[in-house]
């Protein structure tokens, strides 16, 4: 059998068969249900996978819709798969290649593996396992992929940072250092990997860009837990402030925590060695890579007037709330983090809440939810857990949550209380959860009118996408305080980024003239959006190459070609969507379009809606769109319109 099936998983699944895309899949849990069975790499019972994947269901409609699974499987895959009447297995004696599979046997043992062979397993890593695939009404398959994922970005952290060692043993200080950054860009709270980032900086005579790496590291630490950074970590900071570029051996030992009980030769302070011949020369800025959220007090954070100043003159007020809106990357997260930095200073206290570390079970179930809510904020808040205490089964969730917070909570804080909840949209998805939680914010909020312990809670929401969860408009938080839509940068604030990355001195190679035309093309090309615009000033500052930076920019291994995979994944699973922007894109003018899919392509940040019509909100989009939406399998649009209209299959989705 000469076709191998290659499934590509660390990031957007792939699955292909004789170099062709497998997309005829029957629902989401068969595709699902194939990367179960192949990643865990046993022997299965039947009973266990229709269990696992339609638990709610009783046993006989379960098993039925295992079966139709399994023969659409097999129409995709039958070779690949031993099915009995029994069990389900992989068939490994099939050639095939499984990503997953390549990270575990070499990043399993970074120690003793070659440094090519680790090279090429970190390789494999181009994103969290399964990143952005959801199976709905499966929680025991979520809570697996869940698991998976973490276990599997551990092993990427480790083999990074086994990598790192190697190329710092060579003294290869510059290939160690885009390791350092992406390890870094996976996992920004790694402590070692700063200390790793900080050693390749000065190594590479960038001490300047060392000393702010960190200050980076010190201000992750303080946002996300409220910690210092070790002694070993302040310690290299020092001796790189003096100027003492230690030995490698030396810094070798820091690379590991491992404290300095000898004198050390170094260079004199104030001068700096170049230990690699590919080392670079002092750089104009330090530039780390811009994650999102930016780092709070990054040089890199534009304020966007009088959005700042609004939103904390309403988390002043009594009672006060304030709604977030925007797009993916677009700086909700930094907004936050600026405002409870503010709220810290001004005396209050602060929980910031993701709703991203939500497990699925406490999604699906509201009570569960509310439960952890709760208890999630009483842990930041540094007090003793006592939901037992106020939670009473004849009064409900949402009474019983509303007496923990009245009185438990807020009448124990002497100030206000800013409590900021992240990524609101992951309960749009769980209609229960959203009408129980959602009103909930709405009461305490109205109750804030005449009591004062409401009073003192401060309320800050932020999601990208719109609202879709049927809520009545006198219960609904989102028409209530303070709405802020967050815009792209204007002219003026673009200017200012411009100038914090120093652009004009790191292509002062160039002629002016061409570069001052070539900004303007790539301002022209990405708008203001403030992710995509770090992205390219920050490239620039790496490898002064504008001209690649823009020719590049649509390209599968452009530096957007991450941002503009997630949104090709939405609109493949969202066949409506998907034939809306390409009526746009294809347009060289403004064109009206049905007001569902205008809204929630706008919500995404694809379009802008004029009063002509809806066009590209960029020319990134367009000639991006333009290229890949044609491409799209419409297999995913047949599936959608059979499960329409054959409601047996319904089930099984």
């Amino acid at each position: 059998m000469d076709k191998t099936l290659v499934l590509k998983l660390l990031g957007s699944p792939q699955i292909r068969l004789d170099e062709k895309p497998v997309t005829q899949f029957i629902s989401r849990k068969a595709q699902a249900l194939l990367i179960y069975i192949i990643v865990t790499g046993k022997l299965h019972s039947r009973e266990v996978l229709a269990e696992l994947f339609w638990q709610n269901m009783p046993s006989s409609q379960s098993m039925k819709n295992l079966r139709t699974v399994l023969s659409n499987l097999r129409q995709l895959v039958g070779a690949y798969l031993i099915i009995t009447r029994q069990t389900i297995a992989f068939n490994r004696e099939c050639p095939y290649h499984l990503d997953v599979e390549s990270i575990q046997a070499i990043a399993a043992h970074p120690v003793t593996a070659s440094l090519q062979s680790l090279s090429e397993a970190v390789t494999q890593y181009q994103g969290d396992f399964l990143e952005g695939f959801y199976v709905p009404d499966a929680p025991d398959f979520e809570s697996w992929t869940l698991m998976e994922r973490e276990r599997l970005r551990e092993l990427a952290i480790e083999g990074l940072h086994s990598l790192a060692e190697q190329y710092f043993g060579q003294q290869n200080y510059t290939v160690g250092l885009v390791i350092t950054h992406k390890l870094l860009a996976i996992d920004p709270w790694r402590e070692t990997a700063h200390r790793q980032q900080m050693i390749f900086l000065a190594r590479t005579g960038q001490r300047r860009a060392a000393l702010a790496q960190y200050n980076t590291c010190l201000q992750i630490l303080a946002d996300e837990f409220n910690v210092e950074p070790m002694a070993e970590t302040t310690a290299l900071y020092e001796r790189i402030r003096s100027g003492d570029i230690c030995e490698s051996n030396v810094i070798q030992e820091e690379l590991q925590g491992h404290e300095e009980n000898s004198t050390h030769s170094c260079v004199e302070a104030g001068h700096e060695v170049e230990h690699s011949k590919n080392s670079s020369s002092l750089p104009l800025i330090p530039c780390q890579f811009p994650i999102t959220p930016l780092p709070l007090n990054s040089p890199f954070y534009i304020e966007r007037p009088p959005i700042e100043q609004s939103a904390w003159a309403q988390i002043k007020q009594p009672g006060g709330l304030v709604r977030i809106k925007a797009p993916r990357q677009m700086g909700k997260t930094s907004l936050i983090l600026s405002l409870l930095a503010n709220a810290t200073a001004e005396g209050y206290q602060t929980v910031r809440l993701n709703l991203n570390q939500a497990d699925a079970a406490f999604l699906t179930n509201p009570d569960k939810f509310l439960r952890w809510f709760c208890a999630v904020i009483t842990e930041q808040l540094g007090l003793q857990q006592r939901l037992d205490d106020y939670w009473d089964p004849e009064l409900g969730s949402k009474v019983s949550c509303t007496n923990y917070f009245r009185r438990y909570l807020l009448i124990q804080l002497q100030t206000p209380l800013v409590l900021a909840l992240d990524e609101l949209d992951q309960l749009f998805e769980h209609l229960e959860t959203a009408q129980t939680f959602l009103p909930l914010l709405r009461f305490w909020h109205e109750e804030a009118t005449d009591s004062l312990i409401w009073q003192n809670l401060r309320l800050v929401v932020a999601h990208s996408t719109e609202l879709y969860v049927p809520l009545n408009l006198n219960q609904s938080p989102f028409n209530v305080g303070l709405p802020i839509k967050l815009r792209e940068l204007n002219e003026l604030e673009i200017a200012t980024l411009r100038q914090r990355y120093r652009l004009d001195e790191v292509l002062q190679s160039d002629s002016p003239s061409d570069v001052s035309a070539s900004l303007t093309q790539l301002v022209d090309l990405v708008g203001g959006h403030p992710y995509l615009l770090n992205m390219a000033f920050h490239s620039l500052t790496q490898d002064n190459n504008l001209s690649q930076v823009l020719q590049t920019a649509t390209d599968p291994m452009g530096i957007y070609s991450s941002h503009l995979r997630q949104h090709l994944m939405t609109l493949q699973s969202q066949p409506e969507l998907r034939s809306a922007l390409e009526t746009v894109v294809m347009a060289n003018h403004a064109v009206p379009i049905q007001p569902l899919p205008a809204y929630k392509l706008d919500s995404m940040g694809l379009i802008k809606m004029t009063s002509e019509g809806a066009i590209p909100s960029c020319e990134l989009y367009q000639i991006y769109f333009q290229n890949y939406l044609s491409d799209v399998q419409p297999a995913t649009t047949d599936i959608f319109k059979l499960s329409s209209h054959d409601r047996s299959l319904h089930a099984i989705a």
